[in-house]
């Protein structure tokens, strides 16, 4: 139940802060960087969660902490909307809390709830909880974009408030599930964390450290378009807000269709044609939106990302989590969350550079999309320079959503518990 009552939270509020701050009457730019510069904070403030761990002693009050954090975040987004307008800083405020408490409970979250689910039960477990997940992020996308219809276009803020409501009330009801769950006593040793010198000097360097430069530079690549996506479709393109969701939900179902179909390829041809599949399907994705702005397009469009991202996630979670052994892997998430988070960053610091110089009109947005898409092309070579083993000793991974992204559907991560190795 707690899965999907988070996923209503990320379709009623997380996927529609861009929008609503459009219809506050933030700039163009100003919308883009909402997503990209809240997710650095939330990336250094998760560093904190050992010691938050440790001052509770109990990775359950901390996450119960945090996840009270996440759900008032939505307050003063709910007195802006009431209100009709808001200053920029105090969305950027609201989205920083909310990031900072979203990756400040994934870690503690991982270790707690590795000690409460049975290992024989882990696989289906999880396996059918993001199942739960993925179906209650449609339901908020579709519902909020249903209720918004009448809102079209800028100046009606104050229809938000209904759907950040729920995003609010989803996440306190976590809260109470979370507070029903047993944790088990002595509780685990927090992971010590590890550094960046050890990833890329260490004994994993021949192949973590590699795969991961090459997925920091396409999260830099990617993001100089991607936080750009939901300005251009609401502010120029003026869509509806149904037909912007109907965009991120096709991108979504382009995942989950592809995600079973792409571990039957894995395991019978290797991690390699799943990673190469994922690296070059998603260099064009960025330049093809300045080809059409039909919507139907648009949709098909989605689709086909959705696949080319599914494939790039499982090929590359499977391959860096297969060099880190067990102990260390919530270490290895929380350094990647925040590398992840600088990349991400800088490339939307680059386009709303490009966005601002060239002015924010649709010539300007196709051409950050262009550019986007060229710079994913350098990564490709690099695929060449990554260490793939011909199969990898992690036979199954679990992701789960814990955002959404208009351009590629929802941004998963690996429930670490979930986790099976061939070899021990």
């Amino acid at each position: 139940m707690d899965a999907l009552l988070f996923t209503v939270m990320v379709g009623c509020g997380e996927a529609y802060i861009g929008a609503f701050a459009l219809a506050i009457g933030m700039t163009e730019v100003q919308v883009g960087l909402i997503g990209p510069v809240p997710l650095l904070i939330g990336a250094i403030l998760q560093l904190l969660t050992p010691r938050g761990v440790r001052l509770f002693n109990s990775h359950k009050h901390w996450v119960i902490l945090c996840t009270g954090l996440q759900a008032a975040a939505f307050l003063p987004l709910m007195f802006m909307a009431w209100q009709g307008a808001g200053a920029a800083w105090l969305v950027f405020l609201a989205a920083g809390l909310y990031w900072g408490a979203n990756l400040a409970t994934g870690p503690a979250w991982n270790t707690w709830i590795g000690t409460v689910v049975p290992k024989p039960v882990r696989s289906r477990y999880f396996a059918q909880r993001t199942r739960i997940a993925q179906f209650g992020l449609i339901i908020g996308l579709v519902a909020t974009g249903l209720l918004l219809r009448s809102g079209e276009g800028n100046g009606k803020a104050a229809l938000f408030l209904l759907p950040f409501g729920v995003a609010m009330l989803a996440r306190f009801a976590c809260v109470f599930l979370h507070a029903g769950i047993a944790e088990r006593r002595p509780i685990p040793t927090p992971d010590r964390r590890m550094p960046i010198r050890e990833l890329v000097f260490g004994k994993t360097s021949a192949s973590g450290g590699r795969l991961l430069l090459y997925m920091l530079c396409v999260q830099a690549t990617c993001n100089v378009a991607a936080p750009f996506f939901t300005p251009f479709l609401l502010g120029e393109l003026e869509y509806s807000y149904p037909v912007y969701a109907i965009v991120l939900v096709a991108a979504f179902m382009g995942k989950v269709l592809a995600l079973p179909f792409l571990g039957r390829v894995s395991q019978k041809f290797g991690p390699r044609a799943v990673l190469w599949s994922g690296g070059i399907g998603i260099v064009p994705l960025a330049g093809v939106w300045a080809l059409t702005s039909d919507p139907l397009w648009l949709v098909v469009i989605q689709i086909i990302a959705g696949f080319a991202w599914a494939a790039y996630e499982l090929a590359t979670f499977l391959l860096l989590f297969d060099t880190i052994p067990p102990e260390r892997r919530t270490g290895m998430l929380t350094l990647y969350n925040l590398l992840n988070a600088v990349c991400v960053t800088g490339g939307a610091a680059v386009g709303a550079t490009l966005l601002h110089r060239f002015g924010d009109d649709v010539q300007a947005y196709h051409l950050i999309f262009l550019i986007s898409s060229a710079a994913r092309l350098l990564t490709v070579p690099m695929l060449l320079w990554v260490h793939v083993p011909r199969m990898p000793k992690l036979r199954q991974l679990v992701l789960r959503p814990i955002s959404i992204r208009p351009n590629a559907g929802p941004d998963d991560r690996p429930v670490l518990p979930s986790m099976q190795d061939s070899a021990k």
